[in-house]
This record gives C-alpha cells, sequence and structure tokens, in this order.
C-alpha cells in the first residue's frame, strides 16, 4: 500500500512538465494545471547565506530565492516569511513562505500564477481545512484562493508538508470578476477594521481609502438609511453568503467575528464591496456552534443589524445548509486528498478522522436547525 501511494504522489508532481514555460491561451486557467485536481508538488528553495541572515533579522523583507519544483527551476523569486500570531514561525523552524515570481523577474510565472503561499499549516495538523473551506465559499458563490500541497526543502534541510496556496493577485481576481482593475485591499491578521488605513495590494481605483470610508459610512448610517446605502456600496448578496458561510464553517478568526483574515475587493463592474475569506486554517471545531450571525465586526453588526439584512442572512443560512454544506461531497474530499497526503505525512489520515465526525455532525445540525418547523 506505502508504494502505491507513493507512486500516487509522483504521479501528482508530473504536472510540472511544463511549468516554467507555460503560457497562457484562450482554453487555459492560470493556476489550473495544479489546482483542477489533488497535487503534491516537491519544492528545493535556496538563499544565500546573506539573505537567510536577513530573513532571520527582518522576516517580512523579500529576498531573492532560487527555486526548484521538480525538473523546473525559477531565478531570482522574491521570498519572505510570513503568518499571523498563533502560526508564525522563525526562518530555522518550520516557517511558511509567500512567493512572488515576477517582482523580480518581469513576466516569470508559477503555472500563470505570479504569486503564491507555502502554509505550515502548524494550527491545522489534517492540512486539509483550507482546502475544504476555500471549496465551501466557492460553490456557495464567495470567492477564494485555491489550494495544492508541497513538500518543501530550505537550502538542504527538509521541512516536510506545506498548503501550497493562491495568491490574492491578478490571476485570482481574473478568476472571479470581469474586471481585475478594482481596489483590493488586505485586511490582515491583526484584527484591523475597515475604518483603519488597509493596505492597498492592487487596484487603479481610488488612492486616500475613498471606497473604504464609503463603505465605513454606510454601515454606521442611521437605521432609516443605513439598509439604502449598504446597497449600494457592499455587494449584499454576497456578503450575507460569506456571512452565513462563517458561521456554518466556525471561521470564529475571520472577519464578521474577529476583524481578521479577510480581503476587500471593489468591484469595478458594480462599484460594490465583496468581502473575501482568508486564513482558513482553524474551521469545523464545533458542529453545535449556534447559527447565529458573528457580529463583532462593523460591516456583518450593521448588516444583520437591518431588517432587510438579517432575513438575507437567515435566508442564506438555510439555502446553504441545504445545497451546498452537505457532508457527502466534503467527507469525499477529504478521503481523496488523505489518500494523496498520507504516504508523505502519515498523521494525516489519524487526524482526518475527528474531522470527518464534526463535519458530518455539523451538516446534519445545521440541517436540523433551519429545515422549516410542521406548522409554520
Amino acid at each position: 500500500m506505502k508504494v502505491v501511494l507513493q507512486l500516487r504522489s509522483l504521479l501528482a508532481a508530473s504536472f510540472l512538465l511544463s511549468a516554467s514555460g507555460w503560457t497562457q491561451g484562450p482554453a487555459q486557467v492560470a493556476g489550473d494545471k495544479i489546482f483542477a485536481r489533488p497535487t503534491l508538488l516537491p519544492f528545493s528553495i535556496k538563499v544565500a547565506d546573506a539573505d537567510a541572515a536577513s530573513l532571520r533579522r527582518d522576516p517580512r523583507k523579500a529576498v531573492p530565492a532560487a527555486i526548484r519544483v521538480g525538473s523546473n527551476e525559477f531565478a531570482r523569486v522574491a521570498l519572505h516569511l510570513k503568518g499571523g500570531a498563533g502560526s508564525v514561525r522563525p526562518l530555522d523552524g518550520k516557517p511558511s513562505f509567500t512567493m512572488n515570481f515576477a517582482k523580480l523577474q518581469s513576466g516569470q510565472r508559477f503555472f500563470g500564477l505570479r504569486k503564491i503561499h507555502l502554509n505550515n499549516s502548524i494550527q491545522d495538523p489534517t492540512y486539509l481545512c483550507e482546502d475544504l473551506a476555500g471549496e465551501l465559499f466557492r460553490r456557495g458563490g464567495v470567492p477564494a484562493p485555491r489550494t495544492a500541497w508541497a513538500t518543501v526543502e530550505f537550502n538542504g534541510r527538509k521541512l516536510g508538508l506545506f498548503v501550497l496556496k493562491e495568491g490574492f493577485a491578478k490571476e485570482f481576481l481574473r478568476l472571479h470578476f470581469a474586471d481585475a482593475d478594482g481596489n483590493l485591499y488586505d485586511g490582515g491578521s491583526t484584527h484591523r477594521e475597515i475604518t483603519e488605513p488597509l493596505e492597498l495590494d492592487s487596484g487603479d481605483g481610488p488612492r486616500q481609502h475613498e471606497d473604504l470610508q464609503a463603505l465605513a459610512r454606510a454601515a454606521q448610517a442611521g437605521p432609516g438609511a443605513r439598509w439604502a446605502e449598504l446597497q449600494r456600496t457592499l455587494d449584499v448578496e454576497r456578503f450575507a453568503s460569506f456571512m452565513a458561510l462563517e458561521v456554518l464553517a466556525n471561521h470564529i478568526d475571520g472577519y464578521s467575528a474577529m476583524q481578521n483574515n479577510y480581503r476587500i475587493y471593489f468591484d469595478p463592474a458594480s462599484q460594490r464591496a465583496v468581502f473575501l475569506p482568508h486564513g482558513m486554517d482553524r474551521m469545523f471545531y464545533e458542529p453545535t456552534a449556534p447559527l447565529e450571525p458573528y457580529t463583532k465586526a462593523l460591516v456583518a453588526g450593521a448588516f444583520v443589524g437591518t431588517t432587510e439584512g438579517r432575513a438575507w442572512y437567515q435566508r442564506r443560512v438555510a439555502e446553504l445548509a441545504a445545497t451546498v454544506f452537505q457532508p457527502e461531497w466534503m467527507t469525499n474530499r477529504i478521503h481523496e486528498r488523505v489518500r494523496l497526503l498520507e504516504a508523505t505525512e502519515p498523521l494525516v489520515a489519524r487526524e482526518a478522522q475527528p474531522l470527518l465526525g464534526r463535519i458530518i455532525a455539523r451538516a446534519a445540525f445545521a440541517h436540523r436547525t433551519t429545515r422549516p418547523q410542521p406548522g409554520k
């Protein structure tokens, strides 16, 4: 059995044959070669001694790295360490990485992508939550990055298994929006509200946070005007889905509950804000957690503080519980990925068992709670 599983991993890595020379054509979608099916890729990262010392001193400052993935080599990739309060690790531990393939070498792409992350999954021993939650949000109509997996070697030191995650770059935006030139803001992982000057990741929109300020004013409007103002500045349908999925999947470290782990994209086509989930490595932990909305965040509290917004939320929770939060596809997805990963990290199979149980129990609770009662 072990030989068969190792063969599966090697077959998954065979998707590397043309990565460095990949060019996007009319029928190609950036990243599809690694995200269309479960994939495990072998990464070898090398940096100069002086650059390794720089990463130890200033982990967020990018340094040039040479990266080999299978038979493909990428020169001068901008690399820095990443991670929030619970997952950040130093260079000499098991750090997470962000890689920008185009920053130092114009036009360079990784399977059509300019930016990816390698996450250490310290807070998720299954290595599966980000993948499952991302697919859940996408099925629910909320854009979320795609995932694969990687084994990583850094300057000759084997670091083990990582979650490979698509970056919030132009390729991601083009996949989900007709116009990818709107402002994309980073909500970060330090509990920052939209009233703060969030970092602008990309975009050709207003440069002084005017779009964020307009959304904040809408959320702070009086009861009589608030819903109309939110409809003008916020994609209310997607936000109802976003809030509902955060609750269904127990994303207690996301925007609605903690003003954390989110992005906001201002779609030029609609001139409205779309919230995007991030940092979904701690999910599906409490099967019987109430389905009441998280309301700590400004926009979340303002949204369900209106009669119309609360009705939108309640309707979407029930709809998503009935049509998207379905244990059959979710458990099948987990089993498929365990088969890929367990030869590399045997603990994945063991850790996945309680996750499977919690998902089945959560789905049953959600269906039971949202099912219309006789006579009502």
